[in-house]
């Protein structure tokens, strides 16, 4: 994938075109030359610059049935998850990929994830129509969110396409009867499923903990603490280009936890406290 990308991007636009039109072809969908590089197709496609921790969970959901990432604040997961949610949708032909996300709450599906999944598909173009957690092609459903009752057992089954990806945003807060219905989903051969939030503050033994603690391979661990996030360890990130109209251009990092937050809760909470190891070291 990594040779392909840079082949892609030394292309003139005219050769880039001739490409794609023979990916449709091939392929079913002229995304299909990023089937196996979700980077790629968030960089070059969606244009959203990317740190490496965001690339490292990307890459996962390609490579790993299960992905869980326990995170620090301010990350950039929700959008990666919005941008994995496009992905899933895009390099597949349409009717054969299905993307289902899910949050505690439905508050949390609206206006965490799916506003990012509207502004990505909005900035690139993409085929079809996101409405307000829905992105539909035609009469076919690409992807979808809703937050299912905590105590259902059955929330997820039902759900078929011949790939699925499910993505679980805030998912400390999921119980373990629902997290259980989870695995409905894999019976598809080709299912992913990516979990993704900060450890709880005030509870222990969650099903999220018990999820990021399962072997490497059962379930593939993306741990994010603040100590591994550019602000922090100097990697450059690449210029954002979400933010609205008139406002200076900036780098990805200016979005991510800083020091000054962490320095800030630490003198509140404690450096020992609950809401320090989970918020600021990704840690149950």
């Amino acid at each position: 994938p990594e040779q392909a990308r840079v082949f892609y991007r030394g292309l003139d636009p005219r050769a880039m075109g001739v490409l794609m039109d023979r990916a449709r072809h091939d392929l079913g969908t002229p995304f299909g030359l990023w089937q196996r590089d979700p980077v790629g197709f968030v960089e070059d496609v969606l244009r959203v610059g990317l740190w490496s921790g965001q690339r490292r969970l990307l890459e996962s959901i390609r490579d790993n049935e299960r992905t869980a990432s326990a995170a620090c604040h301010s990350p950039g997961k929700s959008l990666t998850a919005a941008a994995a949610v496009l992905f899933w949708g895009s390099v597949w032909p349409v009717g054969t990929a299905q993307s289902v996300t899910t949050a505690p709450r439905m508050r949390q599906v609206k206006h965490i994830l799916w506003p990012y999944v509207r502004r990505l598909h909005a900035q690139a173009k993409l085929p079809g129509v996101v409405q307000m957690t829905q992105w539909k092609i035609g009469n076919e459903i690409l992807g979808y969110g809703y937050s299912a009752e905590e105590h259902s057992e059955d929330a997820f089954s039902g759900i078929h396409a011949p790939r699925v990806l499910l993505v679980v945003d805030e998912a400390g807060g999921i119980t373990h009867t629902l997290g259980r219905s989870y695995a409905a989903v894999l019976s598809n051969p080709h299912a992913r499923i990516m979990l993704i939030g900060n450890p709880p503050v005030d509870e222990e033994g969650t099903w999220f903990e018990d999820q990021c603690e399962k072997s490497e391979e059962l379930v593939y661990p993306v741990r994010i603490p603040a100590s591994e996030t550019p602000n922090f360890t100097g990697e450059r990130t690449p210029r954002c280009t979400l933010c609205p109209p008139g406002v200076p251009p900036h780098r990805v990092a200016l979005h991510l936890t800083t020091q000054a937050w962490v320095d800030e809760v630490t003198n509140e909470y404690g450096a020992d406290s609950a809401y320090v190891t989970a918020r600021v070291h990704a840690l149950f």
